[in-house]
């Protein structure tokens, strides 16, 4: 049993369209194939329906398809060896007609042109197209919650700029994931000029707002692309390798209620990936190396003196050559360490003399 996959929109038209004395099948199959625009072969028609309104089956799927053709709302047309079914174009009058409701085509028409304005996906085109950047700030702007925006190496435009300023103001926070001058030299070559620096420096003491650098080529991908709210993404389809993201093409993919569509979820798992890989700055990179070097020397210098200690036998002296040899990393921690094991062999050859 499939669940109901119908919108209440959908459920409202139809028990309008069912008082008036036509039968739920019919009503619930015409408002779905014309809101949907389904256009698919006939043989198909009842199993895709099925999935959407649950309480129909084949049988009376079919009865509603054959009592559409009687009545001129969906036509057939041959195309690829099958015969394709769609509803004709002045559905909504016709439907208008058979029902008796007066204006229910427009009704219908309004709905459907609502839908369409909110479609999961829409392509508005070149990102460097004159309304595009107008859009992106409206879009910005429009975040309560959290903005997530991969750069490699977008300039601060100061439009830019203060529209992030205004809405970290507003208790947004902006997760601002940068290209290292690395990772821009192997992309961009030794030319290109790095914003970073001024990025940083425009959000200094901004709390709201958080920076990281990446290094991972695999990043690249998601650059220029900016996810709002973990709902609207939009979304910059390119090549980062060959051309600037200005000669891509922008969708716009959006979140319907509490559905998860795929690319939200793809790019939310894939910036978050890259965001706890990233650095905040250079300094805090050479102090994580410093510090993995650090461990594995402590790792190295503990098993040393373990096994030192435990196949030879040290005067004081030699002992303490040992300890300051080692204690480049970690003299204090080595020392006891050492002593510690001293002991426990000394208790455990005490322990075999007496036995």
């Amino acid at each position: 049993m499939y669940l109901d996959m119908m919108e209440q929109y959908e459920k409202d038209i139809i028990d309008k369209i069912i008082s008036n004395d036509i039968e739920y099948d019919y009503a619930a199959v015409s408002v779905v194939l014309y809101l949907r625009d389904f256009v698919r072969p006939e043989i198909e028609i009842p199993s895709l329906l099925m999935r959407i309104i649950p309480s129909l089956n084949e049988q009376s799927i079919t009865r509603a398809i054959y009592w559409m053709k009687s009545n001129y709302l969906i036509k057939s047309e041959k195309r690829n060896g099958y015969n394709m079914l769609r509803v004709v174009d002045d559905f909504p009058s016709e439907l208008e007609k058979l029902s008796s409701i007066k204006d229910l085509s427009i009704e219908l028409i309004k709905i459907k042109e609502s839908q369409e304005l909110k479609a999961f996906v829409r392509c508005l085109g070149k990102v460097g197209s004159e309304n595009n950047y107008d859009t992106f700030l409206t879009a910005l702007s429009s975040a309560q919650k959290n903005i997530k925006y991969p750069i490699l190496n977008t300039s601060p435009y100061p439009a830019l700029i203060d529209t992030l300023k205004k809405i970290a103001k507003n208790g947004v926070e902006i997760f601002l994931l940068m290209g290292s001058n690395d990772i821009l030299s192997k992309i961009k070559g030794n030319i290109q000029k790095s914003y970073l620096k001024e990025w940083k420096k425009e959000f200094k003491g901004i709390k709201n707002v958080k920076i990281r650098i990446f290094s991972d080529i695999d990043t690249v991908d998601l650059c220029t692309s900016v996810l709002i709210d973990d709902k609207v993404l939009r979304m910059v389809v390119y090549d980062p390798l060959t051309i600037t993201s200005l000669e891509g093409t922008l969708l716009e993919i959006r979140n319907k209620m509490a559905q998860n569509i795929n690319l939200i979820k793809w790019f939310n798992e894939k910036f978050s990936m890259a965001w706890d890989k990233g650095r905040t700055n250079n300094f805090t990179m050479i102090i994580r190396k410093i510090v993995s070097l650090f461990n594995i020397m402590l790792i190295l210098s503990i098993l040393s003196v373990y096994f030192l200690i435990k196949y030879y036998e040290f005067n004081q002296l030699l002992t303490e050559i040992v300890l300051i040899v080692l204690g480049s990393s970690g003299t204090y921690v080595i020392k006891h360490t050492y002593y510690y094991f001293k002991t426990r062999t000394k208790k455990l050859k005490k322990n075999k003399n007496e036995n």
